[in-house]
């Protein structure tokens, strides 16, 4: 029979390990998530297209509002990063969008 201590301590080393075991699968299932919504957004643009709904469609595709926002420059292209965070606050996966009159560009960054 195993020693009274190694008993005692057995239960806490189990539920450690299974709560790290947790962590590590919603981290790697936010993750994947992430980039997986982030490369769809980007793959359902077509170059050419008007951008002034884009907005609407980011947060109609889950898109973090707070940092999906159009940054204009005065006779230059503007950009539009579609934001989806991942397991944690810092890691984002984006669809960066660049515009004009028009969508000129679209692609997919990950910000960790």
């Amino acid at each position: 029979m195993a020693h009274p201590v190694f008993r005692f301590l057995a239960r806490p080393v189990v539920a450690v390990a299974l709560a790290a075991l947790a962590l590590l699968a919603y981290a790697s299932y936010a993750e994947r998530a992430a980039e997986a919504r982030a490369r769809a957004f980007c793959s359902g643009l077509s170059l050419g297209d008007a951008p002034e709904s884009l907005l609407r469609k980011a947060a109609a595709a889950g898109a973090e509002a707070r940092h999906t926002r159009w940054f204009r420059s005065e006779g230059q292209e503007s950009w539009l990063p579609v934001t989806f965070t991942g397991a944690f606050p810092l890691s984002r996966h984006i669809c960066s969008v660049r515009a004009t009159s028009v969508i000129q560009s679209a692609e997919y960054l990950h910000l960790d």
